[in-house]
């Protein structure tokens, strides 16, 4: 199979940013009802910004295992911040 090159390949990475971006959508919204929306927001949302930095330092790799481990690591932290950032 040839290499790909040019516009397709072009296209074929937005494709795939596009889809990975739709993961990391998902994976947000299951896990802010999981946590029972006022309880798992800012926890998700921590958890995605963790998830762009890692892709964007290159150094991701699933986004589910990496989206839950720091879900469940700074559930509580993320809490108290958002609570003493609405104060």
């Amino acid at each position: 199979m040839k290499e790909m090159r040019g516009i397709i390949k072009g296209s074929y990475v937005l494709g795939q940013k596009i889809i990975d971006g739709l993961i990391l959508q998902l994976l947000f919204i299951v896990y802010t009802l999981r946590g029972a929306v006022i309880l798992g927001f800012f926890p998700a949302l921590a958890a995605v910004f963790q998830v762009i930095y890692l892709e964007i330092t290159g150094k991701s790799g699933k986004f589910k295992p990496a989206f839950e481990q720091f879900y469940k690591e700074n559930f509580k932290i993320s809490n108290h911040t958002s609570v003493a950032l609405k104060l």
